[in-house]
């Protein structure tokens, strides 16, 4: 199964839509573009549907629309004006 990836609106796209609603879902935040694309190549190998979000504000409002089950963050992810370092326990709002 072969998926192409949307970075910009933080989702992926696949071809099998029923497969696509019990699995996993995985978030990952990262400002770099190889780590994103690396992490969600293996991750979809692995059956989870893999979103991604490239800042903070990006991240926040993935959170709260998508659910996710699992987020990867970058921890040295830079603080933006958008979302102002909002506190992670948070972005569930």
């Amino acid at each position: 199964m072969q998926h192409r990836f949307c970075f910009a609106e933080g989702r992926i796209v696949g071809s099998h839509r029923e497969t696509n609603m019990n699995r996993k879902k995985i978030l990952i935040v990262d400002d770099d573009a190889v780590i994103l694309e690396t992490l969600s190549t293996k991750l979809t190998a692995k059956g989870y549907e893999v979103l991604t979000a490239t800042d903070g504000a990006t991240a926040v409002s993935t959170v709260r629309r998508a659910k996710p089950d699992l987020i990867l963050l970058d921890v040295n992810l830079p603080v933006d004006r958008a979302w102002n370092g909002t506190p992670f326990a948070s972005w569930n709002g």
